[in-house]
Formats: structure tokens, C-alpha cells, sequence
């Protein structure tokens, strides 16, 4: 009777140590995957922002030239088109 509950305890207290383990496991792999996405968050975000600095620069150079866009469509403004 002795053995079968010592077995038993030992399982129990094995069992215990797999499941800390798996969590402790778990938790660094979350931390490593959410570490990636975060520096892929960053590298995307810069990409963002490069292409609205384009976009800006873009609509100003054009401005400059008398051509103005309102929502995707474009007005250009000379002597024959007035508003």
C-alpha cells in the first residue's frame, strides 16, 4: 500500500513540475513571438511613414505645378478652368 501511494505522490509531484514547466516554456515562446512581430511592427510603420512623406512631398510638387487633388480626384487649375 506503502509503494502505490508513493507512486502515486511521485506522479502527482512529476506531473506538477511538467505543467510549471510547460507555462515557464510557454510564456518565454510568447515573449520571443511577440519580440518578432513587434520588429516587424516597426519596419512596417517606417515603411508607412516613407510612403506618406512620398505622398506629401508628392502632392506639394504637384500643387506647386497648379495641379491640387480632392479625395483621389484631380483639379487642375489654369486659365480655363475656373472654379
Amino acid at each position: 500500500m506503502r509503494v502505490i501511494f508513493f507512486v502515486a505522490i511521485f506522479f502527482i509531484i512529476g506531473f506538477t513540475f511538467f505543467q510549471i514547466y510547460r507555462q515557464i516554456n510557454l510564456y518565454y515562446e510568447l515573449r520571443n513571438t511577440y519580440n518578432q512581430l513587434n520588429s516587424q511592427k516597426e519596419v512596417l510603420n517606417k515603411n508607412i511613414e516613407e510612403r506618406n512623406d512620398f505622398l506629401s512631398e508628392l502632392r506639394n510638387r504637384l500643387a506647386e505645378k497648379g495641379v491640387e487633388l480632392n479625395d483621389g480626384e484631380i483639379e487642375q487649375m489654369d486659365l480655363y478652368n475656373f472654379p
